[in-house]
């Protein structure tokens, strides 16, 4: 028979051992539990989510300083385009020279424009295009005897007999060729374009 406190020595022994194991496995477990915090599903989208919401919002801030910049440039154009179409160098000389000196000209053209006034002393002028002028043909009123239509021959009640069918077909060809010559004369009397 075996020493009891051999074996007693044997027993605890291995009750420590199972002891770190435990332990050794419940910490395993609890450092997978925080990752699984952070690599589960649901935190992962809510992340992707957050940082596509912050990427679009900082490039729709971007967007919206150069609409602002474009903007600013069309309307420094259009004012500069203004002044210059006034037909008179000289007006336009000044006009350009006060809007260097109220700031509506930007600082990146303003260096550019000033040195061209200190060059030229008249600023060439876009002539303001003459107003077209559109010719409308004057109708004139039509004869009653034109805007009334022929009258269409009504069928007979029964077509007995081919002389029945040639009198229909005259009297439709007849009715035709009024409309036609009716629309003829309209059309000589209306001016030509």
């Amino acid at each position: 028979m075996a020493d009891p406190t051999a074996e007693l020595a044997f027993e605890r022994e291995k009750f420590e051992r199972e002891i770190a194991l435990r332990e050794r496995e419940v910490s395993a477990r609890e450092l997978d539990s925080r990752r699984a915090r952070w690599t589960s599903p649901l935190v992962l989208a809510i992340v992707a989510a957050a940082v596509a919401g912050v990427a679009n919002a900082i490039v729709a801030s971007i967007n919206a300083g150069f609409q602002r910049e474009a903007e600013a440039e069309r309307t420094e154009s259009a004012r500069i385009l203004q002044v210059i179409q006034s037909g008179d160098p000289k007006a336009a000389t000044a006009n350009l020279q006060f809007l260097m000196d109220a700031g509506l000209i930007s600082e990146h053209v303003s260096p550019k424009l000033a040195a061209f006034l200190k060059t030229n002393r008249e600023v060439p002028t876009l002539s303001v295009p003459a107003p077209i002028e559109v010719k409308v043909p004057v109708l004139t009123p039509l004869p009653a005897e034109l805007t009334t239509p022929c009258e269409k021959p009504a069928p007979p009640d029964k077509m007995e007999t081919d002389v029945d069918l040639l009198k229909l077909t005259a009297s439709l060809k007849y009715w035709g060729e009024c409309n036609a010559i009716k629309l003829e004369a309209i059309k000589a009397v209306q001016p030509k374009e």
